[in-house]
């Protein structure tokens, strides 16, 4: 699927955001999550076919730092990019 199928996880309002940017780039969001249990469990589900991970460090319900260990765990070569939403 190449680099066409970004998976997002991060709050409402750094969500929209980041999937405008990435859709203006021509690129497809497969699934937004709310927090970090909610990534984690989309990313099993839509396995191989998530090419990067946008995940925002500050989370409800699993934090960034567990969900990308939990994403690591399971695929070892999945590529991850962290952010800090403003004011969190």
């Amino acid at each position: 699927m190449g680099f066409n199928t970004p998976q997002l996880a991060a709050g409402r309002f750094i969500a929209k955001q980041i999937s405008e940017i990435i859709s203006s780039g021509g690129h497809e969001v497969v699934a937004i999550a709310s927090n970090g249990l909610q990534g984690f469990e989309k990313y099993k589900k839509l396995y191989p076919h998530i090419s990067l991970v946008i995940m925002d460090i500050t989370m409800p319900v699993m934090d960034g730092p567990t969900a990308l260990e939990k994403i690591l765990d399971f695929d070892g070569h999945a590529k991850v990019i962290m952010i800090k939403a403003p004011g969190k």
